[in-house]
């Protein structure tokens, strides 16, 4: 089966926790997550249909069919590198948004981000 599909993901700004203490701000994020996965049901195509295990005349089948296809699409996500680029992105936004409210521009903030979940030894500094 074969399909067009878009995935979205990210970090749940809610769940970020941040420590100030003094000039070092320790930024703790949840691990992301995909957040929606849309596929065209239009795009939904068989390499041989008379093999096809659905019957796209039948609406359960088409339900089932792409229910199928969102599940091969998460167990494939982890696989890509788009878990982490969301959380890359995330601290991009996070460091802009504090470097923005910081007071003295002369002494930016040291800010460092850990994933919650994960050890100390994974922690990465942010850039400036």
């Amino acid at each position: 089966m074969i399909y067009d599909a878009s995935v979205k993901a990210g970090v749940d700004l809610k769940q970020v926790q941040i420590d100030i203490k003094g000039n070092n701000i320790s930024v703790t994020l949840p691990k992301a997550e995909i957040q929606d996965i849309t596929i065209d049901p239009g795009s939904l195509e068989f390499y041989d249909e008379k093999f096809a295990l659905f019957n796209f005349q039948d609406r359960e089948d088409t339900v089932e069919a792409l229910q199928y296809a969102k599940e091969d699409i998460t167990e494939h996500v982890e696989n890509t590198d788009l878990l982490k680029t969301a959380e890359e992105r995330a601290k991009t936004v996070i460091t802009g948004l504090i470097n923005s409210m910081w007071k003295e521009e002369k002494e930016q903030p040291e800010i460092s981000f850990k994933t919650s979940g994960v050890s100390k030894t994974e922690e990465a500094p942010a850039e400036h």
